[in-house]
Parts: structure tokens; C-alpha cells; sequence
């Protein structure tokens, strides 16, 4: 009776082919990919597709909707524009028409002055006459001032404003009188500015009396201004062009300062 050796404890069989025969092979997993087609039930597919083309159709909708409006507030604005535009061009049109009438019938101040009699121990004065050259009325106010100085101070004639106080209508006259209130003296009288020195620079060059004024007025409900200033000079009647001056005759003149002399 043969005896078959048992196998050692723990050692199981040494056949590799058997071995082979009891693995499980798990490499032929590795890699596998596979694709699931999943397909709704045929109703279920068509609601889906209706409520599809209703959310299509409703974009659409609300897309031409958009442009609408804004073409319409486009063109609203435009048209806004245009009327903007045509207004002030109107509006400008008729305040240039009423400046232009206004200009050609308010109220307009001309000024003329001469001289009082000169002499030592007298007061100065100018007599100046305001002419309503325009064809409405004016409510007039007049402020004056004087100085003995050889040159005007800097900045606004040194005047305070004062109230509307006469009427002066259309083609009418308003004289007032600047005066110096102070005694002439034979100094000063001596060394008044020539005429003949003012050629060149009319500034004088050595003390002398300045009569100066403003006339305030109103016309047509807008305010205007008259500024006036003279200084004495004494005459030469060789400078004097052409024969008829009025001033040729007269010893002293008044002249227009170099400043001071405005109208609007």
C-alpha cells in the first residue's frame, strides 16, 4: 500500500496552473466605458418640446417689445430736441426783437456842460444840461461831486447812490448845477493846466478843480447811467478849431477827464 505524502501544513498546492484555475481575474474591468441613452416617454417629450417653443416665443416677444420702446423713446427724444431747440430759437428771436425796440424807443440821456463865470473869491461851477434824446420817459437822479487835485483817484467815481427824483419826458431838458463850494484863490488860478500842455498828455501836471456827476434813470423798466467828469483848463484861443467853437472866446473851459465818461 503506497503511502501519498500529505502536504506540509500551511503550503497549499504548488501547482501554478491550478492556481490559475482558482484566481479571479479582476484586470478585464479596468477600462470598460460604457454610453446609457436615456428617452423620455413620448408625451412627456412633447409637453417639454410645447413649453420650449412658448418660452421661444415669448423671448422673441418681449425682445421686439424692447426694441419698440426704445426706438419710440429715441424718437420721443429727438422730437423732444427739436421742440427745445425751436423754442429757444423763438424765445431768442423775440428777447433780440424786444431789445431792438427798446433800444430804438427808450429813454436816452445826452449831456452838455459850460463853464460859470471865473474870477477869484468865487465858487466854481458847471452847468450841465441832460437832453431825453430817446421817445420814452425817463425817472431820473442826480449825484455829483468835485476835487481840487492835479490827477482823479483810482477805482469808481467816490458818488452815493441816491434816489429817482424828476421826470424828464422825450425831447425835454434837466439842467443841474456842479459847483465847487469852496472860494477860488489867485494860486490856483495861476497855475491851472494850459490847454496847449494837454496836447500831448491829457493828464494835468499841476493841481486844478474836477466837477463830476452820475445820472441815474430808468426807462421801459430797466436802469441806465450817465457818468460825466470835466477839469478846468486855461484857454488858448490859438488851439482852438474850427472859428465857431463856442469856446474860443472864453478865458477858462472845462475838459473831459481822462476817465469817467460813460453812458449805457
Amino acid at each position: 500500500m503506497s503511502k501519498h505524502p500529505k502536504p506540509h501544513g500551511g503550503q497549499g498546492n504548488n501547482d501554478p496552473e491550478g492556481s490559475r484555475h482558482h484566481r479571479t481575474d479582476i484586470s478585464g474591468v479596468v477600462g470598460v466605458r460604457g454610453e446609457v441613452e436615456t428617452r423620455l416617454p413620448a408625451d412627456i417629450q412633447k409637453q417639454y418640446d410645447t413649453a420650449e417653443e412658448e418660452k421661444n416665443r415669448r423671448d422673441k416677444r418681449r425682445f421686439v417689445v424692447e426694441v419698440i420702446t426704445f426706438i419710440t423713446v429715441a424718437i420721443y427724444a429727438f422730437i423732444t430736441a427739436l421742440q427745445w431747440y425751436a423754442t429757444k430759437e423763438t424765445a431768442d428771436a423775440a428777447k433780440q426783437a424786444n431789445n431792438l425796440l427798446e433800444e430804438s424807443t427808450r429813454a436816452r440821456l445826452g449831456i452838455y456842460s459850460r463853464l460859470g463865470p471865473i474870477q477869484v473869491g468865487s465858487i466854481v461851477r458847471a452847468d450841465v444840461t441832460a437832453t431825453n434824446l430817446g421817445h420814452a420817459l425817463a425817472v431820473v437822479g442826480t449825484h455829483y461831486g468835485y476835487d481840487r487835485r492835479t490827477e482823479l483817484p483810482d477805482g469808481d467815481m467816490p458818488l452815493n447812490a441816491g434816489s429817482l427824483d424828476s421826470l424828464l419826458e422825450p425831447g425835454k431838458d434837466e439842467l443841474t448845477t456842479v459847483i465847487d463850494p469852496h472860494f477860488m484863490t489867485q494860486d490856483l488860478l495861476d497855475n491851472v493846466p494850459k490847454l496847449r500842455d494837454l496836447v500831448m498828455d491829457p493828464h494835468p501836471h499841476s493841481p486844478t478843480i474836477y466837477l463830476y456827476g452820475r445820472l441815474d434813470y430808468e426807462t421801459l423798466g430797466n436802469m441806465h447811467k450817465v457818468e460825466f467828469c470835466y477839469f478846468l483848463v486855461r484857454n488858448d484861443p490859438t488851439m482852438v478849431s474850427p472859428t465857431d467853437s463856442p469856446i474860443k472866446g472864453d478865458e477858462f473851459v472845462l475838459k473831459t477827464c481822462p476817465k469817467w465818461n460813460s453812458s449805457t
